[in-house]
C-alpha cells in the first residue's frame, strides 16, 4: 500500500503513515423519509451513492441548512412544527436525484476503462503495456482511440451537470404554489441548468442596480435562508400571501424585481420574494409597493 501511495505522489522517498484501511463499497441507496418523529437524518445517513459528480458534500451541506433554520423557527416559537414535514418534502427528492445521476455517471465510465484495457487484476507491467498500446499505428491502435473518444463524449454528465448542481426543483414543501406547473426543460435538465422564479426553483441571478451599484438578485435576498413563490398581483394584493410566508414558511426579504423571460424588464405585476438568498419562494406583489413608484427597464437604478 505504501508504493501504491508513494507512486501515486510521484516522490517515492515522501514519509507516509497509514492510520487505517477499510473496506469500501458503492451504494446507491437514499432514504424514504428524512424524519420519523423526533429523528431527523442527512448527509451520508440519507443518501450514500460513489463521488461521481462530486456532489456528496453540496447534498449534505443544503440537507443541514434547510433542517437549521426550519428547527431554529420552530424552536423560537415563530413556525408551527408542520415546517418540520417539509424537510423530507424538499430534500428527499433531491438526494434521489443526486444518487441516480452519480450512479449514471459511474456506469458512464465503463467504455473509457474498455477503451484503455486497463484491470485491477493486471500487474504494473499489464497496465502501462495497454495504455501505451493506445499509440500504435496499427489498425487497433486506431480503433481504441476512436472508441476512447467516443467515451469521452458521456463523461459530460459526470463534470458539466450544472442542471443537478443548480436546478433542483422543490415540488412540494415550504413554498407556496402559483397553481401552474414548472416550465418544461428545453435542454437535457441534468447538464443544463433552466433559470426560473417559479415557487420552489432555484433563484436565478440577473445583474440590476441599486443606488447606483451593480447588484446581483441573489444577494438582493440578504442572507436569509432562498425558494420561490409567487401569486399574481390582481385585485385583492398580496398582503395575506405575504403574511404566510413570514409566518410559515421562512424567513423572508423582498427584492427589487421580477424580470421577464429576456431578463430585461421589470413585470408590471410584481417583485420577486425570495425565501433565501438561494432559492426563490418567490412572490409577484404589487410592483409600486417594492420599488416605492413605477417599475424601469435596467439597466437603470431600480429603488426599493
Amino acid at each position: 500500500m505504501l508504493q501504491l501511495v508513494r507512486e501515486s505522489i510521484g516522490d517515492p522517498n515522501i514519509e507516509v503513515k497509514i492510520k487505517n484501511i477499510s473496506p469500501w463499497q458503492i451504494n446507491h441507496v437514499v432514504a424514504a423519509q428524512y424524519r420519523k418523529g423526533r429523528v431527523f437524518i442527512a448527509g451520508d445517513a440519507a443518501h450514500r451513492h460513489p463521488p461521481t459528480n462530486g456532489l456528496g458534500t453540496n447534498t449534505s451541506i443544503q440537507d443541514s441548512y434547510n433542517l437549521a433554520w426550519k428547527l431554529a423557527l420552530v424552536l423560537q416559537g415563530k413556525a408551527g412544527e408542520a415546517l418540520l414535514d417539509t424537510y423530507s418534502a424538499e430534500r428527499q427528492p433531491v438526494g434521489q436525484q443526486v444518487v441516480d445521476r452519480a450512479i449514471k455517471s459511474l456506469n458512464d465510465m465503463a467504455p473509457f476503462a474498455e477503451a484503455l484495457e486497463v484491470g485491477p487484476a493486471q500487474t504494473r507491467e499489464q497496465g502501462w503495456a495497454s495504455i501505451n498500446g493506445l499509440f500504435d499505428d496499427t489498425e487497433k491502435g486506431a480503433a481504441r482511440r476512436e472508441a476512447l473518444l467516443r467515451s469521452l463524449d458521456v463523461q459530460e454528465g459526470q463534470f458539466n451537470a450544472l442542471g443537478v448542481e443548480l436546478g433542483q426543483r422543490y415540488e412540494a414543501g415550504a413554498v407556496i404554489s402559483d397553481g401552474t406547473a414548472f416550465p418544461a426543460y428545453t435542454r437535457d435538465p441534468d447538464l443544463y441548468y433552466h433559470p426560473t422564479t417559479h415557487p420552489g426553483a432555484y433563484l436565478p441571478h440577473v445583474w440590476l442596480e441599486r443606488d447606483r451599484q451593480r447588484i446581483s438578485t441573489i444577494d438582493l435576498a440578504g442572507r436569509a435562508p432562498s425558494r420561490s413563490s409567487r401569486e399574481s398581483a390582481g385585485k385583492t394584493g398580496w398582503t395575506p400571501r405575504r403574511r404566510l410566508l413570514r409566518n410559515w414558511a421562512s424567513p423572508s426579504r423582498a427584492t427589487a424585481s421580477v424580470f421577464d423571460k429576456s431578463t430585461t424588464t421589470c413585470w408590471a405585476s410584481g417583485c420577486v420574494y425570495a425565501r433565501s438568498k438561494t432559492t426563490a419562494a418567490c412572490s409577484y406583489v404589487p410592483i409600486a409597493s417594492s420599488l416605492g413608484g413605477r417599475p424601469r427597464e435596467f439597466p437603470g437604478p431600480q429603488r426599493r
